[in-house]
């Protein structure tokens, strides 16, 4: 068949051609003739022609598929040229392409058919990408990962080395290598990692060889250049050492390895007379050599390496690391003992004083007090973090007496900038058993170091699993919490409000209950807190207010009566900088006037700010808003918040309506009831459970009642039916 001919104008542009989308390095374009078996070349632009290393006419007519390395697997060929015979679309793949020299080049091929108008499609274009080059960076890049892996995993050298070797005759080429490496000792002995493709006779060679008279061969060869190859390895004197009659290696390149100036090893390659390695392959292999040269020195200098990793830099104590390692070796032979972190409670203060050194001074000086206090060798003090120390304490070593220890430390002063200064010491401590590993061990003592942070002088906090099983609740519930915002779980449950002198609901408190997707409750005496301590306390009350106000517009827009909600704003939410611009907005966009919304807080809000509490009250009495002060009584400045603080209400705590029938408490109700009364503040009840209470309150003057006698917390729907029935 007549092959297309390709116009003037369309050489020319594949002469120039340059796809800028690709950033690899091109490697040339080629057309040919896909309705022919072979593919003959029809054209191939300069950038190929030096790529395969062929002249011009030796390129136009070849089979394309003939720059193919003989080894490329079959299966892939049928591939691509069924792709070819069948598809109208570009497709890409990856090829070996041997070069007139010899020399292999790993190509990223493109394949476009070639449209011409009126003519069927009989031509394709095919562009090379150069990633040879980039293919070997990767592998490298993939060597010195897994090298620093091993190296984290106290991996034995000899077996990191072995496995580089093998990544080399995997995916340095295709074809068929054996790698292989030499490193010299100082006494002319060698460490031999010998390729896995070797037969057991050549290996049984290089066991048996007298390695000083094999390592002066080597260095002999390498004294002048960096490589030598060996054209025929049975030309040798050590041919044995790398044929035999079961390999086909019959060729090789050796390449030294230098440490500075001085030749430390040889890695050697031994491969077919069809591989010529290319000059950067050199250079390669020098990359190569900075991971095994890296590999050959841990290897030498472990010990002292690991004696270097396993101190702290800043107290000289022993490090985190080799406090692990120790105790696995003493756990094997006293299984029991005691963890222990301890830090003094001023250690924040003498950094702020006199520096970072004065306080790795002052772990240091407690580490030696610690020391003279040991009763058993086996005892390990070590640096934990930056203002604690990690003891670990046999169980043989007398009897446990933490205390006595503790009384020792603090006696007597700690030299810190030649002055003197007393300390308090923080520990936690915990047992070491069979159930629990060395990781969950300090864990679990540091857990318990925490919470005697938390206590005043010195203090000794034991770990026990009912702190461990709160502190696993609370993670477990911020995490629930996190889900419960984003899906909207939470809820406002009314309770009704009545007048203790009518009985009739004058208003509501709203509550918020949450119940998780599986359907079970979260009760607030449990998610509170967390809330408050994680900072979700404010998007909580966000959630309620919104639903608040919408049961409000909902009845607005109904024509139904409206009453006061109460809500809560925690301490949090309170002091935030926008709180009422941000509620009176909410309130806007609602259209609910500010008379139907009640912020109730809690007494201990004006311990934080006095000043700032006073002024958001104000404010917030000016745009119309009431405030009332929950758990009126539990502390112990209610009084003085009355007189300074414009609050329209106060709550009586729960804790005082429980003990009314007690005559002193029934006193001080009395006497909080006629205060408000005098002051012009409404009271509140709340906890109300029996008829009994409920009259008593009203009999002294109580405004207010709430509680299970009258009403539980109840749903919106469930509100407005009780509104409804209520009439």
């Amino acid at each position: 068949m007549h092959s297309p001919q390709l116009s003037d104008e369309l050489m020319d542009w594949l002469q120039n051609f340059n796809d800028e989308q690709k950033h690899g390095v091109i490697g040339g374009v080629v057309v040919f003739d896909a309705e022919s078996n072979d593919y003959p070349i029809v054209f191939a632009n300069s950038s190929f022609i030096r790529l395969a290393g062929y002249n011009e006419q030796e390129v136009i007519g070849a089979s394309l598929f003939s720059y193919q390395m003989p080894s490329e697997n079959q299966a892939k060929l049928q591939e691509i040229q069924g792709k070819i015979s069948k598809t109208n679309h570009p497709f890409m793949t990856k090829m070996y392409i041997i070069t007139k020299e010899n020399n292999i080049v790993q190509c990223e091929v493109t394949f476009r058919p070639l449209q011409f108008d009126g003519n069927a499609k009989t031509l394709y274009m095919a562009t090379f990408y150069n990633i040879t080059e980039q293919t070997k960076n990767e592998m490298l890049y993939d060597i010195y990962r897994r090298t620093m892996q091993s190296y984290n995993q106290d991996k034995d050298p000899r077996i990191i080395l072995s496995d580089i070797c093998k990544t080399i005759e995997q995916q340095y080429t295709p074809s068929d290598i054996a790698c292989s490496l030499i490193l010299y000792d100082e006494d002319d002995t060698a460490q031999k990692i010998l390729s896995e493709k070797f037969s057991q006779k050549i290996i049984d060679a290089w066991n048996k060889i007298e390695m000083s008279t094999c390592i002066s061969y080597l260095k002999k060869a390498l004294r002048k250049n960096s490589t030598y190859t060996i054209e025929n390895v049975l030309t040798e004197p050590y041919s044995y050492l790398l044929n035999d009659d079961r390999t086909h290696y019959d060729k090789a390149i050796l390449i030294a390895i230098h440490d500075e100036q001085k030749l430390m090893g040889t890695f050697m390659i031994a491969y077919s007379q069809n591989l010529v390695l290319e000059k950067m392959d050199v250079s390669f292999f020098q990359q190569l050599f900075v991971v095994i040269k890296a590999v050959d020195k841990y290897n030498r200098q472990q010990k002292k390496t690991w004696r270097y990793i396993y101190r702290d830099p800043n107290t000289g104590l022993y490090s985190l690391e080799y406090f692990k390692r120790k105790i696995q070796e003493k756990i094997s032979e006293c299984p029991k003992g005691y963890i222990s972190i301890i830090s003094p409670k001023e250690y924040d203060d003498i950094v702020n004083i006199y520096g970072r050194k004065a306080g790795y001074a002052l772990l240091t000086q407690i580490a030696n007090r610690m020391a003279s206090l040991k009763a058993n060798e086996n005892d390990i003090i070590a640096s934990f973090v930056t203002n604690a120390l990690i003891i670990y304490t046999s169980e043989s070593s007398e009897r446990f007496n933490c205390y006595k220890k503790i009384k020792s430390l603090v006696e007597s002063p700690y030299i810190i900038e030649n002055s003197e200064i007393y300390i308090t010491i923080s520990v936690g401590v915990c047992p070491i058993d069979d159930d629990h590993s060395l990781e969950e061990c300090i864990r679990h003592a540091d857990q318990a170091f925490s919470k005697s942070m938390e206590k005043p002088g010195d203090h000794i906090q034991l770990f026990n699993d009912e702190e461990n099983d709160r502190i696993y609740r609370q993670r477990k519930i911020y995490n629930q919490i996190i889900y419960g915002l984003k899906e909207k779980e939470f809820r406002a449950y009314l309770q009704p409000k009545l007048s203790l002198q009518t009985k009739k609901i004058i208003g509501f408190e709203a509550l918020a209950r949450w119940q998780i997707h599986d359907g079970n409750m979260i009760y607030p005496d449990e998610f509170i807190p967390v809330a408050e301590h994680t900072g979700k306390i404010i998007e909580i009350e966000d959630m309620i207010l919104e639903e608040v106000l919408k049961w409000l517009f909902n009845r607005k827009y109904l024509n139904l009566p409206l009453y006061q909600v109460a809500v809560n704003a925690s301490p949090q939410h309170f002091y935030k900088k926008d709180f009422v611009d941000n509620l009176v907005a909410k309130l806007r966009q609602y259209q609910i006037d500010p008379c139907y919304i009640k912020i109730e807080i809690t007494e201990n809000i004006g311990l934080a700010d006095f000043k700032k509490a006073s002024t958001i009250i104000s404010c917030l009495k000016l745009h119309g808003f009431e405030t009332s002060m929950d758990d009126f009584g539990k502390g112990f400045s209610s009084l003085n918040y009355l007189t300074e603080l414009a609050f329209a209400e106060i709550k009586i705590d729960k804790s005082f309506i429980d003990h009314i029938d007690h005559p002193k408490t029934f006193a001080i109700i009395r006497t909080i009831v006629q205060l408000a009364n005098n002051l012009n503040i409404n009271t509140v009840a709340e906890g109300i459970e029996y008829k009994e209470q409920s009259d008593i309150l009203s009999d002294i003057g109580c405004d207010v009642g709430q509680g299970y006698h009258f009403y539980k917390p109840m749903t919106m729907d469930q509100a407005n039916q009780l509104l409804n029935e209520l009439g």
